[in-house]
């Protein structure tokens, strides 16, 4: 592993550290790390939250949040995978239910590393469960910082968003974001919020009818249809257009008597109200020299 997280809890105060190969081996002071953040731990504030989310988020790969929808293969979930243990010691890379999830997120996981000198790492199985507990612990953090305070460490709250990441994601960039720069593709925002607003809705989520499917509308589903291998076998504009929103953030495309209009996922529906405003990137993380 290039580089790995120290965290530290003092009474309030809570430090959080990224160490790297090269910093170790450069450092005039050895006691020194580069501490990613220092903040309170029981009231942070929203830049405690954005520092801290946007420097661990990247080592579990949850900036793409557009990857489910360029790659059939891929999940709109947060957690993608977990290594579990056969009962004759065989490993397996698999998926985990909604139930298993809730389990993982019950139990406080630590992101700092174990002391390899005391603890003899005896087999495979001994160091795959420690890369299972870090990557857990990873997960908690960034959904600690995304949650408002009244649900944070709530199991069941941290595996519904985990399942629905992708998702939850898209709809807060497509209505919160000022700056497409930062994201990786933000064209694709730029592009819904063209077909939304030709619609006539203010966004993907806003359940007022619209009487018509404009032909103007046609450019930016083509540009969806090449995108997004999954919406190659839908024709009409009509099942094209429900079925991309339904892979964007679980909303259909039903018949009233009036026209058209969107039916919410429910599950969506409650995770954005667990949901803090939509952490904006920072142009940097601020660096700490102190010792921790």
């Amino acid at each position: 592993m290039d580089s790995f997280f120290v965290e530290k809890f003092d009474n309030d105060k809570y430090q959080i550290a990224l160490v790297d190969k090269t910093r170790i081996f450069s450092a005039d002071n050895p006691g020194l790390l580069a501490t990613v953040y220092e903040c309170s731990n029981e009231s942070p504030s929203i830049d405690d939250n954005t520092q801290i989310f946007y420097a661990l988020i990247r080592s579990i790969n949850g900036m793409n949040i557009f990857s489910d929808l360029t790659n059939k293969n891929r999940s709109c979930k947060l957690n993608t995978w977990s290594i579990k243990y056969k009962d004759n010691n065989i490993l397996t890379v698999e998926q985990i239910n909604y139930q298993e999830r809730i389990e993982l997120y019950s139990k406080h996981h630590d992101i700092t590393p174990d002391n390899t000198e005391d603890i003899f790492l005896s087999s495979l199985i001994d160091f795959s469960k420690r890369q299972n507990n870090w990557k857990t612990g990873i997960l908690q953090r960034c959904i600690d910082n995304l949650v408002k305070s009244d649900y944070r460490k709530n199991p069941k709250v941290y595996a519904l968003i985990d399942v629905n990441y992708n998702k939850i994601m898209r709809f807060k960039h497509e209505t919160e974001c000022e700056n497409l720069l930062q994201l990786t593709d933000g064209n694709i925002i730029h592009n819904m919020r063209k077909i939304t607003s030709i619609l006539g809705i203010k966004n993907t989520r806003d359940t007022k009818i619209f009487n018509k499917i404009s032909h103007k509308i046609k450019t930016y589903l083509d540009y969806f249809k090449n995108k997004i291998p999954k919406l190659k076998e839908y024709n009409s504009d009509k099942s094209l257009l429900s079925e991309l929103f339904f892979l964007w953030c679980g909303s259909k495309i039903i018949d009233v008597d009036d026209g058209y209009q969107l039916k919410l996922n429910e599950d969506i529906t409650e995770c954005l109200t667990y949901m803090q405003p939509l952490l904006k990137q920072p142009k940097y993380l601020e660096i700490l020299e102190k010792p921790m």
